[in-house]
């Protein structure tokens, strides 16, 4: 025996899922260890990483909205080749194969990892699905495990990974929810522009707990109404706004969500003038041509590529490598006015009256 052998041999690597039995078992990482990974992880101080994030969260931020708005855009603009299995091109009832693509696409994104389940018909694929990410999950042993059960089959499952360790909803975990938190900050100044107020009694008040609750209560109410800019201060009482009208008074709110949107950015591998609603102004975004060029050749491919590597497989149906075609991505004119080379052609020869 070969110490290739002896090595899947020790290892027991999962033909499904490729991972091996030591991996899956021991790594919190894996998908293996169920929904207590996460919270291993964030006990033991791994990465800082704690519980990921649902995918309604991750959507309603605005920039992740519109990465994922583009990405499937994208993906389900692309072709699949003639070298690509018959299956891959052809729907299952009212599944689209590009609603299919793009369902896989985007799993790798938000989770790193997708399973199709394939009908076989001797050593042909007829027909593929791929199943939502609730419905299953990998046992230690790298198998795919079905609503709680291990399939004794796994050849009707081709298990996709991504090229990243972690999906988004857990890598920007951190992120998203510090985005939630901004948004209730935000929504709260919007009901009350001036975030601290101080009535400051400049007299000896003698009322109860009861009656100072009460007044702030009132208070609280009157500035929330419709003409809550006008206010009335009895006698002893004068009004304070420590921190109003400063420069980092509303600046700060600004800045903070902008930085979100960088990092939404590079968490979904996109220029960040993509995610920049950008006008198309000159100077101020970079080059569109040559945003949508990098959106083509690094960021789709890095969802595309895994997923046509798999499929490639002989055990997906495929006799050779292929790629998916993204001809139809390349830029070809722009909204924005930018067409032609992103490169300006040498003028030769001279200029006549």
């Amino acid at each position: 025996m070969g110490i290739f052998d002896k090595v899947l041999s020790i290892f027991k690597y999962s033909e499904t899922s490729g991972f091996t039995e030591a991996y899956s078992s021991a790594s919190i990482f894996s998908t293996g260890s169920g929904t207590l990974a996460p919270v291993i992880a964030k006990d033991l101080g791994y990465l800082g990483a704690g519980l990921p994030a649902t995918i309604t969260e991750a959507m309603s931020v605005p920039p992740i909205h519109r990465a994922i708005a583009l990405y499937s855009t994208a993906f389900a603009s692309v072709k699949v080749p003639d070298a690509a299995p018959q299956w891959l091109r052809d729907g299952v009832g009212s599944i689209t194969p590009e609603a299919r693509l793009v369902s896989i696409a985007l799993d790798l994104i938000f989770h790193r990892e997708s399973v199709v389940m394939v009908k076989r018909e001797g050593e042909t694929i007829t027909s593929g699905i791929r199943l939502p990410y609730e419905f299953w999950e990998l046992d230690p042993y790298g198998n795919v495990v079905l609503n709680g059960t291990t399939v004794e089959d796994q050849s009707q499952f081709l298990y996709v990974s991504s090229l990243m360790p972690l999906g988004l909803l857990e890598a920007a975990a951190s992120t998203i929810e510090h985005y939630l938190d901004l948004r209730n900050t935000i929504r709260s100044r919007s009901k009350n522009p001036i975030p601290l107020v101080d009535l400051h009694i400049t007299e000896e008040f003698e009322g109860s707990a009861v009656e100072l609750q009460q007044a702030l209560d009132d208070w609280t109410a009157a500035r929330q109404s419709e003409d809550g800019a006008v206010a009335f201060t009895p006698k002893g009482i004068e009004l304070k706004t420590p921190g109003a009208g400063t420069a980092d008074d509303g600046g700060m709110l600004i800045q903070a969500r902008n930085a979100v949107r960088l990092d939404a950015a590079n968490f979904c591998n996109l220029p960040a003038s993509m995610l920049e609603g950008a006008n198309g102004a000159s100077g101020t975004y970079e080059n569109t041509l040559q945003t949508k060029d990098e959106f083509i050749s690094l960021s789709c491919n890095q969802w595309l590529e895994p997923i046509a590597a798999r499929f490639s497989l002989p055990d997906a149906g495929s006799s050779e490598r292929w790629s998916f075609d993204a001809s139809t991505l390349a830029p070809q004119g722009d909204a924005k006015g930018n067409i032609g080379s992103a490169v300006a052609p040498s003028i030769q020869g001279e200029i006549t009256a």
